[in-house]
């Protein structure tokens, strides 16, 4: 297999967003290939540095608490000794403002690549996108093709739009954030020419095991909810891609560490699933769970040729000597992980009181739900759903 050594062994990588979904796992990707990591956070995060350091060493992971990534000063304090970037953390607010979310996307990515390019030691940057910079899916629409020139323009004049439905604005303005910030991020490397390689991971859902109990779980936490019997989340879901979470941290290990990788855009997309393949699965996970709705046969499908997969894919089998985990296998390993989590709680349910998430995570839990909420009555109320 290809060698993660970009990087000499014992180097220390910075990730932003440490105490997240994604973040934790890429953390915890980098720790296992032997580097060091500093996760930032927005709080003190006393779990996160026990969870890394009971299993790699307490040399292996710190964490910085850094609340504001337009300050210079307290990014040059975190860049400070560090060999490569992964920039995980992003708006999550799901504000129905632009003027609060876009803008300051752009230039607080934009002040990340400036300040890590004032550190000669930094020889790797990679930002986190998302597949929602380069589309927004739907259903059964044929011809859709995505390739890595591709931008969601469509979500950036909807996201402008004052006339755009309130129930489509927090979405559609985080998918604008989104590719408005990776895009200002490969005008700003292109223009200014930093000493590092830089290369952006974008991400579609992500499944998966969640390896902490005071971690959200973002999409994970839909498929949590219909175990317990809320739908309404779920509800939102639309045939798309997915990707497990551990394949999403092992294409950031390959950005940051693989030797042949320069300047791409990796596409996250395994393979599309609906809400009926989703139930189906759950119903075999979970035999006598009645609070699995019945699978919904003519619900459709994504079906977007995305073309630079294919090479993502290449890529963990030349690094990790496998190909996209499957949907099947990464919903196991998520409701495995939750189970874990509400016996080690020794609580029964696997409602949010069996999960509960630190202040910072939960107001960021609290605030996905509420979008989500308004967002399904108010389909409801239209008769969509």
């Amino acid at each position: 297999m290809a060698k993660l050594n970009a990087l000499p062994q014992g180097s220390t990588v910075l990730v932003t967003g440490a105490n997240g979904y994604i973040g934790s796992h890429v953390a915890n990707t980098i720790l296992e290939q032997g580097y060091r990591v500093r996760g930032t956070v927005r709080s003190p995060k006393p779990w996160l540095d026990e969870l890394f350091q009971s299993k790699y060493g307490k040399d292996k992971y710190e964490s910085i608490t850094l609340s504001n990534f337009e300050d210079e000063e307290a990014l040059a304090k975190a860049f400070d000794g560090v060999s490569a970037v992964a920039h995980v953390a992003s708006d999550v607010s799901f504000s129905k403002d632009p003027n609060a979310v876009i803008p300051w996307v752009v230039r607080a990515t934009e002040t990340v690549l400036a300040a890590a390019a004032k550190f000669p030691a930094i020889k790797r940057v990679v930002l986190t996108s998302s597949s929602s910079a380069v589309l927004i899916p739907e259903t059964n629409k044929a011809g859709v093709r995505v390739d890595e020139n591709t931008w969601n323009d469509s979500a950036v004049k909807s996201a402008w739009d004052p006339n755009l439905a309130e129930d489509k604005k927090p979405y559609y303005i985080y998918a604008a954030s989104k590719t408005e910030g990776e895009r200002a991020a490969w005008k700003w490397v292109e223009k200014n020419k930093p000493g590092y390689v830089f290369s952006t991971v974008l991400p579609n859902c992500n499944w998966g095991e969640i390896l902490h109990p005071e971690i959200y779980g973002s999409t994970m936490g839909w498929v949590r909810d219909v175990l317990k019997g809320d739908h309404k989340a779920f509800a939102l879901y639309v045939p798309q891609y997915f990707v497990d979470v551990v394949d999403t941290a092992r294409l950031h290990a390959i950005a940051l560490l693989g030797d042949n990788v320069e300047s791409q855009r990796i596409f996250g997309f395994a393979e599309e699933v609906n809400r009926s393949d989703v139930f189906k699965t759950l119903r075999a996970l979970r035999p006598d769970n009645a609070n699995i709705p019945e699978p919904d046969e003519n619900e459709g499908h994504d079906l977007t040729e995305v073309v630079p997969a294919k090479k993502a894919e290449q890529l963990l089998k030349d690094y990790y000597g496998r190909g996209w985990a499957g949907y099947k296998e990464s919903l196991e390993a998520g409701i495995r992980g939750l189970t874990t989590m509400a016996e080690s709680t020794q609580k029964k349910s696997l409602g949010p009181e069996a999960l509960e998430s630190d202040d910072e995570d939960q107001r960021f839990a609290n605030r996905v739900n509420q979008a989500l909420r308004e967002y399904v009555e108010m389909r409801h109320g239209r008769g969509h759903c």
